[in-house]
């Protein structure tokens, strides 16, 4: 599947005329939730010739392609990405920390890890995975089969939540190893494992009294930490500029030469 993936990206790349810089596996299964039968998830930094940043028109920054019914390709344009790195975007801090690589640039995402922790926001990234989590249990309260994904989909984002308010650091976003680190309950612990099972194995529906009671605690807990978060943004306005710089002089050597 790899190799399927990397002809399309280098397809994109010819089509659109520009560079991938960064492309990475997301979803389930960079967070090991995935099913045999689960999508990929596959998403992209790219960077456009000179001349597209110099036009009154900008070009639309985002590339996305269905490759098959199971393969989906996202790439945001590095001006955009460094305009969401700004604003602490979770999708953006979950790109950089995924393991599952299809082009790479280590020097590249080196900078990326470095700019997205110094825009980091604990304010804003809590309140957006807490409002995922209760829009998906929502979600769960108005059906009356719960699917194993929304499961995951409501209790993944208060993992998270709990990663950064328990040990302030930045979890690796794998399902199991979040649930080792910040639930203390030994049955609840097991009931997780049973809902991950569940998802790594298909299973489509799942239910949990415990895992429903341990949601509805939860998301009030974690909205109530949130409360008492201040928002400090850093000053890293001149440093996003001098990576974007470094970028189009790096893969347009010849409009800087000349």
């Amino acid at each position: 599947m790899k190799s399927i993936i990397l002809k399309e990206l280098n397809r994109i790349e010819l089509q659109e005329n520009i560079q991938i810089l960064y492309s990475c596996e997301a979803g389930s299964r960079f967070w090991g939730t995935d099913s045999p039968d689960s999508d990929y998830d596959v998403r992209f930094i790219y960077v456009r010739k000179v001349h597209s940043y110099l036009k009154i028109n900008e070009e639309r920054d985002v590339i996305e392609v269905k490759l098959s019914p199971n393969i989906e390709i996202v790439g945001w344009d590095l001006k955009k990405t460094l305009k969401l790195i700004k604003k602490s975007n979770p999708s953006l801090q979950e790109w950089v920390s995924s393991p599952l690589h299809y082009k790479l640039d280590d020097n590249i995402l080196d900078s990326l890890k470095l700019l997205t922790s110094k825009a980091f926001s604990l304010r804003t990234t809590i309140y957006h995975y807490v409002n995922m989590a209760k829009k998906s249990y929502l979600s769960m309260k108005k059906e009356s089969n719960n699917t194993t994904k929304r499961y995951i989909n409501c209790i993944r984002p208060i993992l998270i939540c709990f990663t950064f308010i328990q040990h302030n650091e930045r979890p690796n976003y794998d399902f199991i190893t979040m649930c080792r680190q910040v639930i203390k309950d030994e049955v609840v612990y097991k009931q997780l494992q049973l809902l991950h099972d569940a998802k790594k194995e298909g299973q489509p529906n799942f239910s949990s009294d415990m895992l429903l009671q341990f949601i509805e605690e939860a998301i009030p807990q974690i909205e109530n930490h949130a409360h008492t978060l201040s928002h400090q943004p850093l000053q890293i306005e001149e440093e996003l500029n001098q990576f974007f710089l470094s970028v189009l002089k790096k893969t347009n050597p010849a409009f800087f030469s000349s």
